[in-house]
C-alpha cells in the first residue's frame, strides 16, 4: 500500500522512474542488511560492534541521497530498507522474514502501480516535454529583443535547461514512448537541448558585450548594427517556439531572413568605429550560427501514443 502511494506522482516516466530507484534502493539496503544479518550480527556483543555495522551502510545511503536529484531517494530506500530489517525490534533476532516480506510488498505494489499508471489511467508527459521546449525557446527570444544584461540570467537559464532535462529523462522512461518507435523524437529532443545549452552559453556572451557597447557612446554604431539582426532572430525563435507548442508536422529551421541581414551586418562592420567592438558583432554571427543550426523538427505523421 505504501509503495503504491510513494510511487503515484504525475506523468508516468516519473512514477516508473521512482519505480526503479525504489526498487533499487531496497534491493541494495535488503542485501546489505542480509549480509550483515548472516555473517556479521552473530559475532556482535557490544554497541561498538554495533556501529561498525551500521557506519558503512549509512554512510552508503548518504553519499547515494547527497548525489545527483534523479537517483538520490534510491539513498533514502537503502537506509531505509537497512534499518528495518536490521532494528525492527529493540533486540538482534535471526529472523529474516521481514526482510522477505519488505521485497515482496514492494515488489508487489510497483506491479499494481505499474498495471494502473500504464493501462488504466495512464499519464503521458510528451505534450508537456514539447511545451517546455517550446518554452525555452520562447525565453531565449525575449533575452534577445531587448537585450538586458541581468545578474541572475545565467543561473536562471541552466535551471529551465535542467528542468527539461529531468522531463526527457522521465519521458524516455514511458513504456508506450520506447514501444512505439519514438527513439528519433528522443534523439530529437537531445539535439535540441545540446543546442539550447551552446545558444544559452552565446547569449550569455552577447549580453555582456551589448552591456559594455550601450554604454559607451563610441560603440552606438556596432549596436546599431546588431539590434536589426538581433530583432529578426528574435521573431523568428518567436515563431518557431509558436510552432512547437502547436501540433507540429514538420517545423522548418531557423533561416528565413537572416541571410541578408547578416551581410548587411558585414558590410557596416567595415567601418572605423564599428570596427572598434567587433567582439558584439562577432558575438551577434555567432548567434545567428547557433539559432541557424537548430534542426527542425521531425514530422509527426507517424502514430505517436505519447503525444508528442
Amino acid at each position: 500500500m505504501l509503495t503504491c502511494i510513494i510511487v503515484a506522482v504525475p506523468g508516468l516516466g516519473a512514477s516508473v522512474q521512482k519505480s526503479l530507484l525504489r526498487i533499487g534502493g531496497c534491493i541494495v539496503g535488503t542485501l546489505l542488511a542480509l549480509f550483515c544479518t548472516l555473517f556479521i550480527l552473530p559475532h556482535i556483543d557490544s554497541v561498538t560492534g554495533l556501529l561498525l555495522m551500521v557506519i558503512p551502510a549509512i554512510a552508503l545511503s548518504g553519499w547515494v541521497a547527497a548525489g545527483s536529484e534523479r537517483s538520490s531517494y534510491a539513498g533514502v530506500q537503502i537506509l531505509f530498507a537497512f534499518s528495518l530489517a536490521m532494528f525492527a525490534t529493540f533486540s538482534p533476532h535471526p529472523n529474516l522474514a521481514e526482510i522477505r516480506d519488505r521485497v515482496t510488498g514492494i515488489l508487489l505494489g510497483i506491479t499494481v502501480s505499474t498495471l494502473i499508471h500504464g493501462l488504466i489511467w495512464p499519464e503521458a508527459e510528451g505534450k508537456t516535454l514539447r511545451h517546455s521546449l517550446a518554452s525555452l525557446f520562447e525565453y531565449m527570444a525575449e533575452r534577445m529583443h531587448p537585450v538586458v544584461w541581468k545578474t541572475n540570467t545565467h543561473a536562471e537559464g541552466w535551471l529551465k535547461l535542467d528542468a527539461t532535462q529531468k522531463l526527457l529523462a522521465q519521458v524516455a522512461l514511458e513504456p508506450n514512448w520506447r514501444s512505439n518507435d519514438n527513439e528519433e523524437l528522443t534523439l530529437a529532443c537531445q539535439l535540441l537541448l545540446g543546442k539550447l545549452r551552446e545558444i544559452h552559453v552565446a547569449l550569455y556572451r552577447l549580453e555582456t558585450e551589448y552591456a559594455r557597447a550601450i554604454g559607451d557612446p563610441k560603440l552606438r554604431h556596432a549596436v546599431m548594427l546588431a539590434n536589426p539582426v538581433l530583432q529578426t532572430l528574435s521573431a523568428e525563435v518567436k515563431r518557431y517556439a509558436q510552432a512547437l507548442q502547436s501540433e507540429p508536422g514538420s517545423i522548418p529551421a531557423i533561416d528565413s531572413q537572416l541571410s541578408q541581414l547578416m551581410i548587411d551586418m558585414q558590410q557596416g562592420s567595415m567601418d572605423t568605429e564599428a570596427f572598434r567592438n567587433r567582439a558584439l558583432l562577432l558575438r551577434t554571427g555567432e548567434l545567428v550560427a547557433l539559432f541557424r543550426s537548430v534542426p527542425g523538427w521531425p514530422d509527426d505523421n507517424k502514430s505517436n501514443v505519447s503525444g508528442v
